[in-house]
């Protein structure tokens, strides 16, 4: 059977926010989560190395960086853990919705008018879509010519991929 606990940072400078994330994903009936949450995005990348981090529920606007600094640092660190980012915002403008999803968001929730259901659904399929991704990385590299060769995909977990995960 499949692992059904998740690991989410909210990366949010509002406590309001962060608590109302927190009441929706006690409402999960799907997942638990285990709940790390940051005020800053600086500090925010920095969480994100963690082996397990399962999905990142990012504000556009922080007090340090904002939500599109943040996509570029963390996109940047190619061998370190990429965990697919939700960026959440109190702009329902689709030019910035579009520059998001471009940037490597997952998906836009607009703050205040996103409901548990909509919430839910941008987060699972970020940690599902993520996890497909890594079992596709996972796999064995299939050969290139007609004569085919031995090649093995490396033993382990995929970069970027949460570690130990059953999918």
């Amino acid at each position: 059977m499949a692992d059904r606990h998740r690991k989410i940072l909210i990366i949010d400078d509002s406590p309001e926010d962060r608590a109302t994330y927190r009441r929706y994903l006690l409402q999960d009936s799907k997942y638990t989560y285990t709940v790390v949450e940051e005020d800053s995005g600086k500090r925010g990348l920095e969480l994100c190395d963690q082996p397990d981090l399962d999905v990142v529920l990012l504000d556009l606007r922080l007090p340090d960086l904002d939500g599109f600094e943040f996509l570029s640092e963390l996109r940047a660190q190619p061998d370190k853990n990429t965990p697919p980012v939700v960026m959440l915002t109190g702009q329902g403008n689709e030019s910035v919705a579009v520059a998001a999803m471009k940037s490597g968001a997952t998906d836009y929730p607009v703050k205040g008018k996103t409901s548990p259901e909509n919430f839910r659904h941008a987060r699972h399929s970020a940690i599902e879509n993520s996890h497909r991704v890594c079992q596709r990385r996972s796999l064995p590299e299939q050969p290139n010519n007609s004569k085919g060769t031995d090649w093995q995909a490396p033993a382990g977990t995929a970069a970027g991929c949460p570690a130990n995960r059953a999918f």
